[in-house]
């Protein structure tokens, strides 16, 4: 690995920073997405909730389960409430909740298979308010076996608005709730798997696992509880026999589960556990190319025997940063690159401290390796695991202040004050496995981060408005 590259990289993003931070032409811009729109989820059931026409859907993402749709108009908010009424009226669809006000609409019902929500509120924010007079939120999940049986057989009920008259609806014979066909595991194929549920003595647990399987069919566990200070990897064989899996690790460990496929995720049972498990690259849709480097984000190194930690993030664009690299205690903005042939990613740090390792992603982990021989695995390193309160210490963005709290839930408490003026809101946040960026609500729009998190707080970089945010833990 040359040098030289490292310093055309630095000049390029040097360059690249001066431009976004100076407040120029790019900063003006409007974004594309905006004016043309984008092509929002394929799996979003039109037929079940309508988009307001002539809107642009500017947003698209899954969030918990549910598809959320972000869209603008210039159109006035009573010809957007003419529209989904009408919309209700026409499908037959009785309201659970609706809630109207001068410059404000929300509605919440069941549509076919799915319930759903619409929020209409002013727009808000720098860019939005000078394109869009109101912004359409469509939120949409589909409905569990469980909750359609209930729709089927409970009775419709009045909407507390009189406004709308539902078309009756035909007497019909409830149809038992359709069951996810259950296959017998018979073999796990090589690729990466998510753990997304664990069910334990019937509560839900907050742990990490990722089981990866290779070409020989060799088998990788890997386990992260942060909060019982516990963490391993570990090589693994195993056999299925009558739809029975034996996982047995190196430590002469035997784990057996009853093994199926149920909707694409594979499922392990017990007694007394269930864990369903999500192909990552299926779900993220990020293509299998280990010639490629994929492994985008943050991610955190921790030794639970005597709590070192490391930390690294690699953002697309070859910037990131590090945090006690080496033993040094210190956080440092580093450069990178991948040789895609030999997979070693070189990076350099800005006190010129250069290393090369071996590299090897496996969806919510990746491998390091030394060439020694030692490996090292990497989490994700989300804000659910270190939650607490930060506060705007600095950014780029004149005339803010805010802080953030981290629940351990997915939700983020914000406070923001502009100009004197204090607002709160709730934000649920997510992370695109994609591009390693974090996603949050601010001021009313989904906003994409490249982020760093660190015991010491969280750095954030804003690269389509031009903006960075330094934020430290308060006590």
């Amino acid at each position: 690995m040359k040098r030289k590259s490292f310093v055309l990289i630095t000049l390029a993003l040097c360059i690249t920073l001066m431009l976004i931070f100076s407040g120029c032409s790019l900063l003006n811009k409007v974004p594309e997405k905006y004016t043309e729109g984008i092509r929002y989820d394929r799996d979003y059931p039109d037929d079940a909730l309508e988009i307001y026409d002539d809107a642009i859907v500017y947003d698209s993402r899954v969030q918990f389960g549910d598809i959320v749709l972000s869209c603008g108009t210039t159109d006035d908010i009573d010809d957007i409430i003419d529209f989904y009424r009408d919309f209700f009226e026409d499908n037959g669809i009785i309201l659970d909740e609706e809630t109207e006000d001068r410059d404000e609409y929300c509605a919440k019902g069941i549509s076919e298979e799915y319930s759903f929500k619409v929020q209409v509120e002013e727009a808000d924010g720098e860019i939005i308010e000078d394109i869009f007079e109101y912004i359409i939120l469509l939120s949409i999940t589909p409905l569990t076996d469980e909750e359609l049986n209930n729709v089927q057989q409970t009775p419709p009920q009045e909407t507390a608005t009189p406004e709308v008259t539902p078309t009756p609806i035909a007497e019909v014979t409830p149809e038992p709730p359709v069951e996810v066909e259950s296959i017998p595991l018979t073999e796990l194929l090589p690729g990466t798997y998510q753990l997304i549920v664990l069910i334990e003595n019937n509560e839900f647990l907050q742990i990490k696992s990722t089981i990866h399987i290779d070409a020989a069919k060799n088998g990788t566990m890997f386990y992260f509880d942060y909060y019982a200070d516990e963490r391993w990897m570990s090589p693994f064989s195993y056999t299925i026999i009558d739809g029975i899996i034996s996982l047995n690790l190196n430590n002469d460990i035997s784990i057996q589960y009853t093994a199926t496929m149920e909707d694409n995720l594979v499922h392990f049972k017990d007694d007394t556990t269930d864990l369903y498990y999500a192909d990552w690259h299926e779900v993220n849709m990020v293509e299998a190319a280990p010639d490629e480097f994929t492994a985008f984000g943050c991610w955190m190194f921790y030794d639970p025997n005597n709590g070192h930690t490391e930390i690294i993030s690699f953002w697309p664009n070859g910037g990131g940063y590090v945090y006690n690299w080496g033993g040094t205690g210190e956080s440092r903005a580093m450069y990178w690159e991948y040789d895609s042939e030999t997979r070693y990613f070189t990076f350099l740090d800005q006190m010129d401290m250069e290393v090369s390792y071996e590299i090897v992603h496996k969806g919510e982990v990746f491998e390091l390796h030394q060439t020694n021989g030692s490996v090292f695995f990497y989490d994700r390193l989300t804000p659910d695991i270190l939650p607490g309160l930060l506060f705007l210490e600095d950014s780029s963005e004149e005339g803010l202040e805010r802080t953030i709290y981290f629940n351990a839930n997915g939700i983020a408490e914000i406070s923001t004050t502009r100009a004197g003026k204090t607002v709160a809101t709730e934000s649920e946040w997510y992370i695109n496995a994609s591009t390693g960026s974090l996603h949050m609500d601010i001021d009313g729009e989904i906003i994409s981060y490249d982020y760093h998190f660190d015991p010491s707080g969280l750095f954030l970089v804003d690269y389509e408005y031009g903006y960075y945010y330094q934020y430290v833990f308060v006590g």
